[in-house]
């Protein structure tokens, strides 16, 4: 049955509707509700129980002084760190060969479901831990290397 033909079915058993307050859902005169209701002036709508719940998590969070060391310093730095360069990211896969173990490169914070994203980049940092420390002790190393080398270099 084609989809316009399912239409008037679909309004006439459609009972409520849960969104979050973004105003393409919520606009007066175009957002879905406003349309929906044209078509099933009974719809009950209501806010988004888990999206008020992510919100309400996010702003508990900002007033943890821990929360933006951690999110903003260590998960957004490390994902930078390895997202913006390609070698960085060739000698993390590296260390995690020589560890043998599979894991991700840590990923970014934040986005829609800003709760999902928080939870899998700590996962990615927490599995990732071995590979990642003995990654940051060899740049370390070549760091301190390149820097020697550059003192000796000027001194002569």
């Amino acid at each position: 049955m084609p989809c316009r033909k399912l239409l008037p079915t679909i309004f006439s058993k459609l009972v409520g509707l849960g969104c979050d307050e973004a105003s393409n859902m919520t606009g007066h005169q175009n957002g879905l509700i406003a349309l929906l209701q044209k078509e099933q002036p009974s719809v009950i709508v209501v806010d988004c129980f888990t999206h008020k719940l992510e919100l309400a998590f996010k702003d508990a969070l900002k007033s943890n002084s821990l929360h933006e060391k951690v999110v903003a310093t260590l998960l957004m730095g490390l994902y930078y760190f390895y997202h913006n360069s390609t070698v960085n990211r060739s000698m993390f896969k590296r260390c995690s060969n020589s560890l043998q173990r599979k894991v991700r490169i840590p990923t970014r914070v934040g986005g829609t479901r800003w709760v999902g994203h928080l939870h899998r980049a700590l996962e990615s940092v927490i599995s990732s831990y071995p590979v990642i420390i003995l990654h940051l002790q060899q740049v370390k190393f070549v760091l301190t290397f390149v820097i020697l080398s550059i003192i000796l270099v000027l001194r002569t």
